[in-house]
């Protein structure tokens, strides 16, 4: 049974209107305010993780040679997807496309397949024959509203992340190459086109709308703007009737945030990212620092003098975080380091252990506790010992 989202009570409704009404909003925005947004990118090439405020989106991009469509031989293919779980939210059911999936979806299309946002004759491979086919995956993690400005983000920095892999045509047969064996190349990008939702609430406009607005609200309107200030798409739903300068003001207000405050986010989110990538250390560096970490930090033991010494002392292992070699991406590598085992004798002290040379023990004679017998001890003194004697007697 398909769970209800839960409805606000009159008083909530109430009072998330009068609060637009002086200004503000429930979450203590003002109302052209966006809320926090944060980007991150996974391992692999093309995943990415945006969070706007508590709506989270994962967006994977993946590729694939097939044949092009027949009124366009020349162009590869881009394709969207969209995943609404109830693990979005419980309004959607397991195991079917709801609606608000197949709407964000065309949303998702027109504002990056039919902008040209993507340089899809770059995607050609063989006139009439093979090009590349794009997928994106949207996946909903959480719809906390807004869900089109956040899965708007996550697709254009997914397509701006990733990188598919060089071939080489010979004839009919195509090679493709991994990236061991030749560098990826990345997807020419034309603009930078993305999604931003006004709600209206009793005439006032709201960016960035949130679960609860969404509900209370009269309608709203998506506008699709590039980074040159250029509308590429328009998207109206609800029962707001807007003329045409409504329309141009709302676009001109969204444009300006677009280009000055979100799209310099995305390009400096991928210029860190691509920088922690770009200089992976090699297997000899590697082996270097670990070489280094024995002799410097693990193979040299220090006990005080007149502490207390254990039986037993043995070398622990050490952990690192580097950069891995394949990606440039940060890992936990731990160095196994060689153990050894110390047996202290008591009255003893240890110097230091360090590695290629002897191991220096020292017992000071005028520190020493340990009760020796001299030299010239007369051996016979057992035959004049009696068995209980003999018995105490341990050296």
């Amino acid at each position: 049974m398909q769970a209800k989202h839960t409805p606000l009570t009159l008083v909530e409704r109430n009072l998330c209107k009068k609060l637009v009404g002086l200004g503000t909003r429930l979450d203590g925005r003002g109302l052209l305010q966006l809320r926090r947004l944060q980007l991150s990118f996974t391992r692999q090439r093309g995943g990415v993780d945006v969070e706007l405020g508590a709506t989270r989106v994962l967006a994977q991009c993946s590729c694939d040679i097939v044949s092009p469509l027949a009124q366009r031989p020349n162009e590869g293919l881009l394709s969207v997807g969209v995943h609404l779980t109830p693990l979005s939210a419980p309004i959607y059911e397991s195991g079917k496309h709801p609606e608000q999936a197949s709407d964000l979806q065309r949303i998702l299309e027109r504002c990056l397949r039919d902008s040209r946002a993507i340089d899809l004759e770059s995607l050609c491979i063989i006139h009439g024959e093979k090009v590349w086919q794009l997928r994106l995956d949207i996946h909903v993690l959480n719809d906390d509203g807004n869900i089109c400005d956040c899965a708007s983000i996550a697709a254009l920095l997914s397509l701006a992340h990733f990188r598919r892999p060089d071939v080489s045509v010979s004839g009919d047969k195509i090679t493709v190459y991994s990236s061991r064996d030749r560098q990826p190349i990345g997807l020419h990008i034309q603009h930078w086109p993305l999604c931003l939702t006004q709600c209206y609430i009793d005439g006032a406009v709201l960016l960035d709308p949130s679960k609860e607005e969404e509900q209370i609200q009269d309608g709203n309107i998506i506008i699709a703007v590039n980074n040159h200030l250029e509308i590429c798409g328009i998207h109206m739903c609800g029962g707001v009737l807007l003329d045409s300068a409504a329309v141009l003001q709302s676009a001109h207000r969204v444009a300006g945030l677009i280009a000055n405050e979100i799209i310099p986010r995305i390009k400096n989110a991928l210029d860190v990212d691509e920088s922690k990538r770009v200089c992976p250390l090699s297997a000899s560096s590697l082996q270097e620092r670990k070489l280094n970490k024995e002799h410097y930090k693990t193979n040299a033991l220090l006990i005080q003098k007149g502490g207390d010494v254990a039986d037993d002392v043995s070398i622990e292992k050490q952990t690192e975080d580097v950069i891995h070699p394949i990606g440039g991406v940060t890992s936990h590598v731990e160095f196994e380091l060689e153990s050894e085992v110390i047996n202290v004798v008591p009255g003893g002290r240890v110097k230091a252990i360090v590695e290629g040379g002897n191991d220096t023990w020292t017992i000071a004679e005028e520190e020493s506790e340990v009760s020796e017998f001299p030299l010239n001890v007369d051996h016979n003194i057992e035959d004049n010992m009696s068995e209980d004697e003999e018995a105490a007697v341990t050296i």
